[in-house]
């Protein structure tokens, strides 16, 4: 299917788990959210969903999740940047070090990407977009966890916040997604079924990113969130070996990403 459409599904799925859940558990916090907290969440519906869910997803489509999420990982990197520029927060070596790992990494992985898209002429540059895509998708989330921040520390919970994003995020995709949703006739009802299953994990991790925003700051909780490559990296290895692969430059990189992630981390205590 479109990624357009994949995305429009996942995000639906997305909001009616999690609506389901606040309406459940948070309801005083839907009814309790201010004016001025649904113009911080309507940007997060551009930044989260339009832009970082979208290109995340056109990205795994183009170069394999193999590639696309260990860039993706750099998210953290994007946020330390605005958290140092917005939120007064300061670098320490293990940070710069975790970033230039991090860095070193990514490189690796755009550069076997780049070494596929010369091998097969038919998918020439469409690997390599994949990455600059899934890179645009890094820098709209590091923007986005430095809004939650925000929004989830001064304005409302973090169960509401996430609920009235996911439907800002849904109702900005639907007009791009309209034209290719009558696909769906041709989709195999299991494909369907597996991107309804990313939108609940997407829709969870989303939430937890919440809370964990509204405890930690986002130099602490960002990194965590983006170990996230080593879990697609076993998957893709497992399930997706006629589709993927997954070479040593590729492992060497991810390692070095989630490693970076690692003293980035540590680095925010010393």
């Amino acid at each position: 299917m479109h990624p357009t459409t994949g995305t429009f599904i996942s995000l639906v799925v997305s909001f009616v788990l999690i609506m389901a859940l606040t309406l459940a558990f948070d309801l005083d916090g839907l009814r309790a959210i201010p004016a001025i907290a649904f113009g911080w969440l309507a940007v997060q519906g551009v930044l989260n969903f339009l832009m970082g869910r979208f290109l995340n997803m056109t990205g795994v489509s183009l170069a394999g999740a193999s590639r696309a999420t260990p860039v993706v990982a750099m998210s953290p990197l994007f946020a330390a940047v605005f958290a140092f520029l917005f939120l007064g927060e300061r670098p320490t070596l293990l940070l710069v070090v975790g970033t230039l790992s991090v860095i070193t990494g990514v490189a690796l992985i755009v550069r076997e990407s780049l070494r596929d898209a010369q091998k097969n002429a038919s998918g020439d540059k469409k690997v390599l977009l994949g990455s600059l895509l899934a890179l645009g998708a890094a820098v709209a989330y590091g923007v986005n966890n430095v809004i939650t921040r925000e929004v989830v520390s001064i304005y409302t919970t973090p169960l509401a916040a996430a609920s009235i994003a996911l439907l800002f995020g849904a109702v900005y995709l639907f007009p791009i997604s309209f034209r290719s949703l009558p696909e769906l006739r041709w989709v195999p009802r299991g494909d369907i079924r597996f991107i309804a299953l990313s939108g609940a994990a997407a829709g969870i991790g989303n939430t937890s990113m919440f809370f964990a925003l509204s405890k930690v700051p986002v130099v602490v909780a960002a990194p965590i969130g983006a170990v996230n490559p080593l879990v697609a990296l076993l998957l893709s290895h497992i399930f997706l070996k006629r589709l993927e692969r997954v070479t040593a430059s590729i492992v060497v990189g991810t390692l070095l990403v989630v490693g970076g992630v690692v003293l980035v981390i540590l680095g925010r205590n010393l």
